[in-house]
């Protein structure tokens, strides 16, 4: 009770997603899909899947627009993964424009170079 849990998901490129889904109401059960809703309103899904591990999905777990994706699954709802080059090449800008040592700059440049969460009805 009053405690704070923060689900935290590694990204390829190093980066990490922080969702925090305690404090949160609704019933968990301990055989069933448990539905909870956290401090912020947002809706996550718990789900069973054998040897006591679960599943956990939802809004509260969903990356938003402009966020590091992997499958179309990590994006919230209206979203899709994509590998968009104007998204990459602006953040490569923005790594060259650091003073960092250069081989910093490089792996910066490297860790852009990744799909995102975008509007599905976008051309790319």
């Amino acid at each position: 009770r009053g405690n704070t849990v923060t689900l935290i998901r590694p990204w390829r490129n190093g980066d990490q997603s922080d969702y925090e889904i305690c404090p949160s109401t609704g019933t968990i059960s301990r055989y069933n899909n448990s539905t909870l809703t956290n401090k912020w309103g947002e809706t996550f899904e718990i789900e069973p899947i054998g040897d006591g591990h679960c599943e956990i999905s939802g809004g509260a777990v969903r990356q938003k627009k402009g966020r590091i994706c992997e499958v179309e699954n990590d994006c919230a709802s209206g979203l899709g993964c994509r590998k968009v080059e104007q998204f990459i090449s602006g953040c490569q800008r923005r790594c060259a424009m650091r003073r960092f040592a250069q081989h910093m700059v490089e792996q910066c440049q490297l860790d852009c170079d990744h799909p995102s969460c975008q509007t599905l009805e976008a051309e790319y």
